[in-house]
């Protein structure tokens, strides 16, 4: 009875070692088993493209450009519904910014979105034309995570003259000292066929023209100026003549 007792029991320890093991080597096998990395916040990163056709523009308040937005998600798929605003920046000159259709938009079902950008009107007298507008684009709300504003640059120039007046000038003397007395002499400008010119616009870069505007006009081609103070200056003349049409030209004194 001892030893049949014995042999059921080495039995069931059998099983029970045989069950043990079977457990270990399931377990051993799940514990095997990854999970796939979690892709991290750039994967969900917003890649934004801009442009901008034609991107130059006369400086006439009414030339327009075409301003094309995309974008895209990480796996370079269109992203629809992503909200943008606008803004503007003058760099390099002076005056307006011009205007943009809708500064707060949002993308479409292709990921795109388009605006139109018009030009501003011509710079204060005696200033220049030349200058560029940088559109800024940047991405609102909680889908616009990791994705920086993005820009694109339009080049202002001065309207179409063509048959229009010219404008030069020269100033005495040329390298003058604080103090002196400079004559600005703009006896060469040439107005537009058939017309004279009507007025001279002149800003002398020092903020101190009479009266305390960016420009001081006068009678006729000629004008003094004195400077107070030793530097570099941009002298800018703008000429009008008889057909209202206008003409800018700059010049750089260095005063001792």
């Amino acid at each position: 009875m001892t030893s049949g007792y014995r042999a059921i029991g080495d039995r069931v320890i059998g099983i029970g070692l045989l069950g043990l093991l079977a457990i270990g080597l399931v377990s051993c096998r799940v514990g095997k088993v990854t999970e796939p990395d979690l892709a991290g916040p750039s994967g969900f990163g917003v890649s934004l493209g801009i442009s901008a056709s034609p991107d130059l523009l006369q400086r006439d308040g009414r030339t327009t450009s075409t301003v094309t937005i995309s974008a895209f998600n990480g796996a370079s798929k269109p992203m629809p519904g992503l909200g943008l605003h606008l803004d503007l920046r003058l760099e390099g000159g002076t005056g307006g910014l011009g205007t943009l259709s809708q500064r707060d938009i949002a993308t479409g079902a292709d990921g795109r979105v388009v605006v139109t950008y018009t030009s501003p009107l011509p710079a204060p007298l005696g200033q220049s034309d030349e200058a560029t507008v940088q559109i800024i684009v940047t991405p609102v709300g909680t889908n616009a995570a990791n994705t920086t504003a993005q820009a694109i640059s339009i080049r202002l120039t001065s309207p179409d003259q063509a048959g229009g007046p010219t404008a030069s000038f020269v100033a005495a003397p040329r390298s003058p000292k604080v103090g002196d007395t400079i004559l600005f002499d703009a006896s060469t400008s040439i107005a537009s066929p058939g017309n004279t010119i009507t007025s001279w616009a002149w800003d002398f870069g020092d903020g101190n023209a009479s009266p305390r505007v960016p420009y001081v006009t006068s009678s006729g081609p000629t004008i003094t100026h004195e400077y107070n103070k030793s530097g570099t200056f941009s002298v800018g003349l703008t000429v009008i003549d008889s057909a209202g049409r206008r003409a800018n030209a700059t010049l750089t004194l260095v005063l001792q």
